[in-house]
């Protein structure tokens, strides 16, 4: 994928991730998509919720690194530089606390607008 449908794509996610307003969690684990159909930011940019449960049913802290060798054919669109940042804004994501997720937006913004004025992460 070239960079600036990447950045395109990221930047809706992030988007989203702001509106629903909250991290897509439940007490002891990070999700792709919840039972509340809130997504996390990977899980926004996932094709389908049958990608999305497929991930969320992966091991305990399986992050976007470890679904490349997992068979998720849509991640095979991103370049290792393009899932370095994922890997960080997902980070960001899981570490997240309610009381402070505009923090967490402000962010990931931030680390989007470097990578597209560096054009690699």
């Amino acid at each position: 994928m070239d960079n600036t449908e990447f950045v395109n794509l990221v930047a809706t996610a992030i988007d989203k991730l702001a509106a629903q307003g909250k991290p897509s969690r439940t007490y002891t684990k990070c999700l792709y998509k919840g039972p509340d159909n809130m997504c996390c930011i990977v899980g926004h940019m996932m094709p389908d919720d049958d990608t999305r449960q497929l991930a969320d049913s992966m091991p305990d802290g399986t992050g976007i690194r470890s679904l490349v060798d997992q068979d998720f054919v849509w991640i095979s669109d991103f370049s290792w530089e393009q899932l370095d940042l994922l890997t960080v804004l997902q980070e960001h994501h899981d570490t997240s606390e309610v009381d402070s997720f505009d923090i967490t937006i402000r962010a990931m913004r931030k680390h989007l607008r470097n990578f597209n004025m560096e054009g690699s992460w």
